[in-house]
């Protein structure tokens, strides 16, 4: 089980035009900073790292539409009638990398901090990212659940003024 979270794009419309704000963090510092301080709110010897994997990604594709991909990624022939399942085992080998990032096995790759950076062939924005908890044990899941219930339960209202 994998809980995402984005951590936020905003579009604001100004006189007719739009204004896309992207916000990125490169960081999980706050999130284990809330899972321990609840830990530690209901007596728990557990720290934050003994819970979840933690990492900040963007989407998928941003990555793996990227032209730098490494030799091992998985091809995909899009004129092929199996590029679906060629496009699980590329998904599920970029799964299988940023669980390695996350649990620390290895470093981000070169490649994918480029990606994040944006400068796609279409735009010059960084895109925008998404915090990403797996639970290390099945009796964590309620408690990544309710994390993402309250996470995602953000709403934002506009208005016109005049």
């Amino acid at each position: 089980m994998k809980l995402k979270f984005k951590i936020h794009s905003i579009v604001d419309v100004i006189t007719n035009s739009s204004t896309v704000i992207f916000t990125y963090q490169n960081s999980s510092s706050q999130a284990k900073s809330l899972v321990q301080e609840m830990l530690k709110l209901s007596g728990s010897d557990k720290n934050a790292d003994d819970i979840f994997y933690y990492g900040v990604f963007c989407e998928n594709d941003i990555y793996l539409e990227n032209k730098n991909l490494p030799e091992d990624c998985p091809k995909v022939d899009w004129n092929s009638t199996d590029r679906k399942l060629q496009q699980e085992a590329q998904d599920k080998w970029l799964e299988d990398l940023k669980l390695s990032i996350m649990k620390g096995d290895i470093s981000q790759p070169e490649w994918m901090t480029k990606a994040e950076a944006g400068n796609s062939d279409w735009n010059d924005l960084s895109p925008s990212t998404n915090l990403e908890l797996i639970p290390k044990d099945a009796k964590y899941e309620e408690f990544g659940n309710r994390i993402s219930a309250l996470l995602s339960s953000v709403s934002a209202d506009g208005g016109r003024d005049g």
